[in-house]
Parts: structure tokens; sequence; C-alpha cells
């Protein structure tokens, strides 16, 4: 009887935490790398214009974050811009960001054997994402001449997990068939990722970028 009572607490236990909602909140483990170091300042007389440049449509969100980094150096920002003869702007950027996800090898064994110690949910799946950013700069009064590039790679560490991959742990009243076909499939990039790690992304990677931005802003 004691044993049957512990197999009773043990499922029990089991479909109360996945009722709970076995996920991981998305994090960005090197998001540090990507610091914006110290602060640019730039009199409110300065005027800074952004265009989108060749961007994926999922990244529309990091240019704006980018816009608003340039707007906290104290100059105004224009965004997107658009050429005016009474006053062009100082700079204008230019941003072309284009992305590359992918999943790992390591999500099988995070699902298989890792659903036995709920490891999707704790660890959360593992996905890499690298932004290729390029930007142009000009000068407002000339649209046609690029006065000078920046190329900036970004290479980001994800983990992350939700509940329509997390089911799987069902696989816990079984003979874990279900997380061991699965574990195949999510080596795969999930690509709800995406939104939520442009969102994750939009200040301190947009900061980060806006600060090598602000470093070529023209002098007096």
């Amino acid at each position: 009887m004691p044993t049957k009572q512990f197999g009773v607490s043990i499922l029990v236990a089991a479909v109360l935490v996945l009722l709970s909602g076995c996920a991981h909140q998305l994090t960005v483990l090197n998001l540090d790398d990507y610091h914006a170091q110290g602060r640019v300042d730039l009199p409110g007389t300065a005027t800074i214009g952004v265009l989108e440049g060749d961007i994926d449509p999922s990244a529309a969100l990091l240019v704006d974050g980018v816009a608003a980094g340039l707007a906290r150096s104290g100059a105004h920002v224009q965004s997107p811009y658009r050429a005016s003869s009474d006053k062009p702007a100082d700079l204008v950027a230019r941003i072309g960001i284009k992305g590359q996800y992918d999943g790992s090898g390591t999500n099988f064994w995070l699902n298989f054997p890792g659903f036995l110690i709920w490891a999707p949910a704790w660890n959360g799946y593992v996905y890499k994402a690298d932004l290729a950013v390029h930007v142009e700069l000009f000068k407002g009064s000339d649209m046609k001449t690029v006065v000078d590039t920046l190329d900036i790679p970004i290479r980001l560490d994800i983990r992350h997990a939700e509940m329509d991959r997390t089911w799987m742990e069902v696989s816990w009243f079984e003979v874990g068939i279900i997380a061991l076909v699965t574990g195949f499939i999510y080596m795969k990039y999930d690509t709800d990722v995406t939104p939520l790690l442009m969102k994750e992304i939009e200040r301190p990677i947009g900061d980060y970028i806006a600060q090598k931005i602000l470093a070529k802003f023209p002098g007096p």
C-alpha cells in the first residue's frame, strides 16, 4: 500500500508541474558583452537621421532601439529621416540588419533523457542568433555619398522554452518515446523566439549600436 501511495504522489506531483506551466523565460546569456560603455553627449542643436537599410522585417524594433539610443545623447533624432532643404541632419545613419538563427544539438539531450529532470524548464533550449549589422553614414546635405561605414557583428547565446515544446514532458507518463522523437525536432530553431528576442534586446543592443554611430559624429 505505501508503494502504491508513493506512486500516486509522484503522478500527482508531475501533473501539477505540467499544469503550472513548464516553460523557461527568454534569457540572453552573453548580453553583457554588448553593454554600451560610457555615454556620448551631444548638444541639443545636433541632428541625426535614421533610415532602414536592408533589414529583416523582425529587426524593425531594433532599429527603433538604435534611434532611441541616439536620442539619449541629447541630439534631435528623426526616424525615419526625411531630407529637408532648410536644415539637413548633421549625420544620417542607414541601418541594415540581417539575422541568422540556429538551434543546437544540445536540445536533443535536454529533451531526452533531460525530460526526466525537467531540464527544458530550468535550463531552456539552446538557440543562437547572429546579427550582421551594417551601417552607412551620410551627411544630410549629401545623401549620395557614403562618408563612413560600420560593420557590427552581434552573436547572442539564448535560452528559452515555451509550452508548445515542453508539452513533451508527458513522456513522464509513458516510456519516453515522445521526448525521444521530439528531441530530433527541437534541435531546430524555434521561430517564436525571434520577436521575444527583439523585444529583449531593443534597448541594450540599440544603445550599443547607437554608441558606435555616435563615435562617428562629425566634430565642430
